[in-house]
């Protein structure tokens, strides 16, 4: 019982240090996720503006782009952004 008791305490301040947990910085993806996210700024039925974070680059930028051209994985996950005004992964490219 007592190695049971010492092993979740050592355990408690290791999952802390993890990095779990939110923050206002927007996504970190690991080395081990190659998703891209967008987060909805506007949309329309014509145009959407979003940010845009590329899984394999540090930098966010702002884009802005004809509905007609954007293809079915990032209007999904576009469209899911929207509603929860989140940055949500895009599934599925």
């Amino acid at each position: 019982m007592k190695k049971i008791m010492l092993l979740t305490l050592l355990l408690i301040p290791v999952s802390s240090i993890a990095g779990v947990g939110g923050g206002g910085v927007g996504p970190r993806p690991t080395n081990m996720m190659s998703l891209d996210f967008v987060k909805t700024i506007a949309m329309d039925n014509e145009q959407v503006t979003f940010m845009y974070k590329p899984f394999d680059q540090n930098q966010v930028s702002k884009k802005s782009v004809a509905i007609s051209e954007v293809n079915d994985a990032y209007l999904n996950a576009l469209a899911v952004s929207e509603i929860s005004k989140t940055w949500t992964p895009v599934q599925g490219d």
